[in-house]
């Protein structure tokens, strides 16, 4: 009898440790800065996400489970995430850095860089994807800004050499 309760004893901490490591991960799932996201490898149906995902694309939770992932990207990253992302996961179970665009509930357009990472079945089988959205907008924006400096800085130095290229025959002339 008090084998019986010593175990039943250790199977509620396990219980109470197992569910403490599950909130935990939950919170720390949820609070993440980057939009976390898992589909279905065989429906490309969304099966959770985190709270980054909700306010990010300002959807409801119940708006984006179960429904197809492709429906979250803008029609062209969607095109591409079809014909050349999804096949390649499915190959390697891996994806790094790819740049693509979604697209918020109002039509808004967010750069996101993905990374994706497969879940496997006990055979091996790709079963699952736990993907990363990371928003790359504001360094997307900062690297045209810098691109449109460096433009005005060359387009600044030819003006300045042909300025001397003229003043040089010009003085020459005038002297």
């Amino acid at each position: 009898n008090t084998i019986l309760k010593n175990e039943i004893s250790e199977r509620r901490q396990v219980q109470k440790e197992l569910l403490q490591s599950e909130r935990k991960f939950q919170d720390l799932y949820d609070s993440a800065p980057d939009m976390y996201i898992s589909v279905d490898a065989k429906t490309a149906n969304v099966i959770n996400c985190n709270q980054a995902v909700v306010e990010q694309l300002q959807y409801k939770k119940e708006e984006i489970i179960g429904r197809p992932v492709f429906g979250l990207y803008t029609p062209e990253s969607a095109e591409y995430t079809k014909a050349k992302i999804f096949p390649k996961f499915q190959k390697t179970g891996l994806i790094r850095e790819e740049e693509l665009q979604l697209q918020q509930k109002d039509g808004k357009k967010i750069d996101v860089s993905l990374n994706v990472n497969a879940v496997r079945d006990e055979q091996g089988e790709i079963i699952a994807s736990r993907s990363i959205w990371r928003d790359i907008s504001e360094n997307k924006k900062v690297r045209k800004e810098i691109q449109q400096i460096q433009k005005l800085e060359s387009i600044g130095t030819l003006a300045g050499g042909v300025a001397h290229e003229i003043n040089n025959p010009i003085n020459g002339i005038m002297n």
